[in-house]
């Protein structure tokens, strides 16, 4: 029996589906699920993945540092457009191809010169296919990447009160290098910003919900991130900042748990997207990822969703039942195994 015959695939996605639309700023998304019916060329098609839309703000923010850039450019994401990770990490390799493949093809009815990837998994998973991609996905491009090549398109200005930054990188592989450099550079490019090097992770693969975390005691993998929470306090940092979404949802609970103020003082946890943002003077979103972590209260967050639920035509039962799976307090988070 192949280990992911009882695993509720569609559920699974539409979760992420579902906290994409009702943790979002705007009223229409950023990022396209469907192909339209006369897709106009674009220079460059930007692959999100799926489970990015949990923490939906990064989205939004990086869609506005696109347009303020002047890129053209459209957002490929969610279940329709997955590389197919979760049927092969269940041993299903012939499904989880079909779907990287339809994905592939998707992206080459914008005519695009260049992909531009966000997910680490989706990488790694496309890294894994071997010479069993496009031509296009073969020369695939991270967004740290893409944005360091071209500081001259970001004008950034001092912010009002620069902060002592470190970054939460994982290194030990060559792309994971990469982004971490790209994503240092992008940082010490903003006026004022002063970068804190701590000691990269390079056991723990290529993010926090990679398969090496997910087969460790989540106490232990627990522990080594409030170490690192601590060392950065214990070094003056103001703000850690996270390359990539899964480290900032594990992130979230050692800046929020109940004695973080005694533990850690006032140090946040934010994307880099979220600085690069502000330092172009940008408007800000709200991290509801974040907040919602925060109050793990899945009755509140109905509450204060509920005009949105409504809004979407979602069933308020479907609605909150995802919303506790995410939200609903500590040990409701959806296993490690399933996410990335």
């Amino acid at each position: 029996m192949r280990q992911g015959f009882d695993f509720d695939y569609a559920d699974y996605f539409a979760q992420i589906s579902v906290l994409g639309d009702l943790l979002r700023d705007r009223p229409e998304r950023a990022w396209l699920t469907t192909i339209p019916r006369d897709p106009e060329p674009k220079q460059f098609v930007v692959w999100l993945g799926c489970n990015v839309l949990r923490t939906v703000h990064i989205v939004e923010t990086l869609d506005d540092i696109l347009r303020h850039m002047g890129v053209d450019y459209v957002m490929l994401g969610g279940a329709a457009n997955c590389c197919g990770v979760q049927h092969a990490r269940r041993d299903d390799v012939d499904t989880g191809r079909k779907m990287a493949w339809r994905t592939f093809d998707r992206f080459e009815v914008f005519q695009p010169e260049r992909l531009l990837f966000w997910c680490p998994s989706c990488d790694q998973r496309v890294e894994g296919m071997g010479a069993d991609v496009s031509e296009l996905v073969s020369r695939r491009q991270h967004v740290t990447e893409f944005f360091a090549q071209h500081l001259e398109l970001l004008h950034f200005s001092p912010l009002a009160r620069p902060p002592r930054v470190a970054l939460h990188a994982h290194t030990g592989s060559p792309q994971q290098d990469l982004d971490a450099a790209s994503t240092r550079r992008l940082l010490t490019a903003i006026p004022g910003v002063e970068v804190v090097d701590l000691p990269a992770f390079t056991d723990l693969g290529r993010h926090c919900a990679s398969s090496q975390v997910t087969q460790l005691p989540a106490a232990q993998f627990r522990a080594m991130m409030d170490a690192s929470v601590a060392e950065a306090q214990r070094r003056s940092v103001e703000t850690l900042v996270t390359i990539y979404h899964a480290c900032h949802r594990e992130l979230v609970p050692s800046e929020l748990a109940a004695d973080a103020e005694e533990a850690f003082g006032s140090l946040r946890v934010e994307n880099y997207l979220t600085l690069v943002a502000r330092a172009l003077g940008l408007p800000e979103h709200e991290d509801r990822y974040k907040r919602f972590a925060h109050m793990a209260d899945a009755k509140l967050i109905m509450a204060e969703l509920g005009p949105r639920i409504a809004e979407l035509g979602l069933s308020p039962d479907r609605a909150e039942r995802f919303i506790s799976a995410q939200f609903g307090g500590l040990g409701r988070k959806p296993e490690r195994a399933s996410v990335s």
